[in-house]
């Protein structure tokens, strides 16, 4: 994007710079507006705007930062993998059997 941004950028330059037109000056938003081409505003992501990309961009965590995480990580991960004595599992007590007795029984006859 900062490819074509560029171009426009300096297709607007060169325009202001002839002189002899109206308006004598413009604005890329006002070229982009009322003068651009459907090539001018088509983007068409390439490999050299990969690469510039990563030429321009800084890590947003330094090497020390992500040592540390690397080690509080490290440390969660062996405690996750060792074993965990489990209580055992104790089963609920059958519940007796309804002699007919209670409000609800009362209630449904």
């Amino acid at each position: 994007m900062t490819r074509v941004a560029d171009g426009i950028e300096q297709k607007v330059e060169e325009y202001n710079v002839s002189g002899d037109h109206e308006p004598p000056t413009i604005t890329a938003q006002y070229y982009l507006a009322h003068m651009a081409t459907p090539e001018d505003i088509v983007v068409q992501v390439t490999e050299q705007d990969f690469v510039r990309a990563l030429h321009e961009l800084i890590p947003s965590v330094s090497a020390t930062e992500l040592e540390h995480y690397k080690t509080v990580r490290a440390r969660f991960e062996k405690k996750e993998e060792e074993p965990v004595d489990e209580e055992p599992v104790h089963e609920p007590k059958p519940t007796p059997p309804n002699k007919g007795k209670g409000k609800g029984k009362a209630r449904a006859q």
